[in-house]
């Protein structure tokens, strides 16, 4: 029997659309008449063709003695020299050590290579992005730069020592570039703060190119920087990559550690927070994510070595061509049966009342709903399978909009809370020239699936767009 309580949100939920709608409406409406009338700044165009390489094809063309070091980080010097005013994405810039390193990396090659003691297979294995800049997001901890999370109360403070992923990504041959601008604390979807100012959207500087990681997404889509390495608690890699047209990993929890990527030691987000890659180039998200996830990303491939499909075996055991003994088989249907029986009972006595009360109280930060949630989810995924969700439920909106529009991050933030990897990919431009996308999600352990079926969209749908001229 449909309760009084239903048969009331029947009627009323179109009108709660409507007002939704309309309310969307308006503040559009508002902001294209107090920003929108305002001209937008071009970007320079792009006159040196080795800003349009992959991160991969670099590294390899570094290695193989194609292209030098030098002329790469000083390619990625010029071309943010030339943006950051436009974009105000630098933070903090190390362009002299950066040279400095380069040229080093060049002679190390150049001796390693003639007298046998490097190959270039070796290097690929042992250090993959040798040569290559990078850049982080502020919060992002690095050794002797500021730390300040955009906190006037932090201006000054410099950072001890390098967080992990900067570690990483040092041990594997990337070069420094700067840090790049960030929402203060990280807490916000805009990156603007009263340190380090407000960060414009390359392809309308009219408009937000999200956060917190906004800076890192703005001068990657500007060809700024070839790696691009941020973090993500509620959508800050997801949603700035999406206004800025770019590729971008947020992975499964636990797999990347966050050492080091807060302004405080001890963060409560850390459960959910996640570091991972930014990218015009799909090929370049699973190499970064080897190197950040060092020895975890073991992790990303047990669950394709520990389980199988239970009913292709049973198949191929009746066939004659079984790959498992008959018990082990009549175990796991037992094992699956019972979990299919516990979980519907479960989800019986959650409609009924008797369990997990919090359920009513639509809290996603309780570990009984989230639990639940999750394996719902990740029972539809199964091993191979994906979710393509909206990555937000607007294009890049103008400066200061998303006051307007607080909880349009939940549409990212629910799969932080639930743990699932997820690729946002981009999927060309609206008519308006601005930036489409949508986050492909997969299942526990599963980050190669969804980084796989991103490499096919771009494919499909061309990826990242220039919003510069190419010359």
């Amino acid at each position: 029997m449909v309760s009084e309580d239903g048969i009331v949100m029947f009627f009323l939920r179109p009108f709660l659309r409507l007002q939704r709608r309309l309310w969307d409406y308006a503040v559009t409406l508002l902001f294209f008449v107090l920003k929108g009338w305002r001209r937008k700044t071009p970007l320079p165009p792009v006159f040196n063709p080795t800003l349009m390489h992959s991160a991969v094809d670099l590294a390899r063309y570094i290695r193989e003695g194609k292209m030098s070091s030098v002329d790469v980080v000083r390619a990625y010097i010029t071309r943010a020299s030339d943006v950051n005013p436009v974009l105000n994405a630098i933070t903090q810039e190390s362009f002299k050590a950066a040279l400095l390193q380069a040229r080093r990396v060049d002679e190390m090659l150049n001796k390693g290579l003639k007298d046998g003691t490097l190959t270039v297979e070796m290097l690929e294995r042992r250090r993959p992005f040798l040569g290559v800049p990078f850049t982080v997001k502020e919060t992002i901890a690095v050794a002797g730069f500021p730390h300040t999370g955009g906190l006037v109360a932090r201006e000054g403070l410099l950072s001890p020592s390098d967080a992990s992923v900067v570690a990483k990504m040092r041990k594997a041959g990337a070069i420094l570039l700067g840090t790049t601008n960030v929402s203060e604390l990280g807490m916000w979807w805009e990156s603007d703060n009263k340190v380090y100012g407000r960060t414009n959207n390359p392809y309308d500087t009219r408009r937000t190119p999200g956060g917190s990681s906004g800076g890192e997404a703005a001068l990657m889509c500007a060809c700024g920087t070839p790696l691009s390495i941020g973090t993500d608690s509620g959508g800050s890699l997801r949603i700035p990559a999406f206004f800025c047209g770019l590729f971008s990993h947020k992975p499964t929890n636990g797999i990347v550690s966050v050492q080091g990527c807060n302004v405080h030691h001890h963060s409560q987000y850390s459960e959910i927070q996640s570091a991972g890659p930014i990218s015009r180039h799909a090929r370049d998200l699973s190499p970064v994510l080897a190197t950040l996830a060092g020895d975890r990303v073991s992790q990303l491939s047990l669950s394709k070595r520990g389980e199988i499909n239970l009913w292709t075996e049973i198949m191929r055991s009746l066939l004659g061509r079984a790959r498992h003994t008959v018990p082990s088989l009549a175990q796991a249907a037992l094992d699956k049966l019972v979990g299919e029986i516990t979980f519907l009972k479960q989800q019986k006595r959650v409609l009924q009342g008797k369990e997990d009360a919090p359920l009513r109280q639509n809290s996603i930060n309780d570990e009984s709903v989230n639990k639940a949630l999750q394996m719902k989810i990740q029972r539809l995924l199964g091993e191979d399978g994906v979710l393509l969700y909206p990555s937000h439920p607007t294009l890049a909106p103008y400066h200061s909009e998303s006051f307007f529009r607080p909880f349009n991050f939940a549409y990212t933030a629910i799969f932080n809370a639930l743990g699932f990897p997820v690729t946002q990919v981009p999927l060309g431009l609206s008519p308006s020239g601005i930036p489409l996308g949508i986050q492909v999600v997969g299942g526990m352990y599963q980050d190669h699936i969804t980084i796989a079926v991103a490499q096919d969209l771009e494919t499909a749908f061309g990826g990242w767009v220039c919003p510069s001229k190419i010359l």
